[in-house]
């Protein structure tokens, strides 16, 4: 009885240290992401339009050409790889030469947006080469995405 009044007593104890630390991470946490809550969101929508800027074109194509499914999961699992998301680009010694292909990227600019953001503490749109070419990328290809469905629209009820 005598130890099961031991470990009580080292439980509340701990469990008062553990609230203690946890309210102090948390208030530290949350002073430190209250501005990235709000460059996470703004990444958060352009990487949104990317998508439906890919998703207009791919979905129309799909109907008549059912191999593209597996030819959109191949470019993806390249992708992951392609992209720094487990990697840092700036961290590496690489040529600018490859460096500057890498960039070409359209999520580069995500990926780079949501570390500056978390972890680096920059504003995403500190890069405005990157900022610029992500937009004129995406509304090319939304554009492009638009165009296609809207030709292929007509034809959807024939084939399915």
């Amino acid at each position: 009885f005598r130890l099961l009044s031991y470990i009580i007593s080292d439980s509340s104890c701990f469990i008062d240290r553990s609230e203690k630390l946890h309210f102090l991470f948390n208030s530290s946490f949350d002073r430190f992401c209250s501005r990235c809550k709000k460059l996470t969101w703004v990444i958060s929508f352009a990487l949104l339009i990317f998508t439906l800027a890919l998703v207009y074109g791919t979905c129309a194509i799909v109907i008549f050409f059912k191999d593209l499914t597996q030819i959109i999961n191949i470019i993806l699992q390249v992708g992951v790889w392609i992209t720094p998301i487990m990697w840092n680009i700036d961290t590496m010694n690489l040529s600018p030469i490859l460096i500057a292909i890498f960039k070409l990227n359209p999520l580069y600019y995500i990926v780079a947006g949501y570390r500056d953001a978390l972890i680096n503490k920059v504003w995403f749109f500190e890069h405005p080469g990157l900022t610029l070419y992500f937009w004129v990328v995406t509304l090319l290809l939304l554009a492009l995405g638009t165009s296609i469905f809207k030709r292929l629209r007509v034809h959807f009820a024939d084939v399915l």
